[in-house]
């Protein structure tokens, strides 16, 4: 009988953990003046994850991570690839806070009149799905500051990580066809 209990009360664990709510949250801040994006993931918004900055090269974008670690990724590559959203329905964005920051010429005015509606319009259409805050603040530069907050659970994570694999093993399948042929 104590077996039993230890069985039950593992997979009652295995369960609860599987489908507990995991939410983590994106920063960014975008700064034309300095032409980078600053970036940081967070665990329930207080474990750090990652962190750093985006910036545009000549070679491609460099996503810094630390100071002696950078990945570039070539504007080419880029664009050949697709992201395939299909796979992440695991996923729920359940809040968008965006403050943007702009200065008074007519060109910024209007810049953040568009993005006040396009906040305005994107609330409208998730309304109950998904919290979105819009601001808009008159200052010097234009700058961009955002948090989305996203929830999913484990389980979510182990089927997208069974479908990419079963995607890469397709793949290797039909390369190793074509090169049997």
């Amino acid at each position: 009988m104590e077996g039993l209990t230890i069985a039950a009360l593992t997979a009652g664990a295995a369960l609860f953990i599987a489908f507990f709510p995991i939410t983590v949250s994106l920063d960014v801040h975008l700064d034309l003046k300095a032409r980078k994006l600053f970036f940081g993931v967070r665990l329930y918004g207080l474990l750090r994850l990652l962190g750093g900055y985006i910036e545009p090269r000549a070679e491609g974008i460099a996503v810094h991570l630390s100071r002696k670690k950078a990945l570039l990724l070539p504007y080419g590559q880029m664009l050949l690839s697709r992201p395939d959203l299909n796979k992440l329905h695991g996923f729920h964005i359940t809040e968008v806070q965006a403050i943007t920051e702009t200065g008074t010429d007519a060109h910024d005015i209007f810049l953040a009149a568009a993005l006040l509606s396009l906040g305005n319009a994107a609330g409208a259409a998730f309304q109950g799905k998904c919290r979105i805050r819009n601001d808009v603040l008159l200052s010097t530069g234009t700058r961009l500051t955002s948090r989305i907050k996203v929830k999913f659970n484990l389980f979510a994570v182990l089927v997208l990580l069974i479908k990419l694999a079963m995607e890469a093993f397709i793949t290797w399948m039909e390369e190793k066809k074509s090169t049997i042929s």
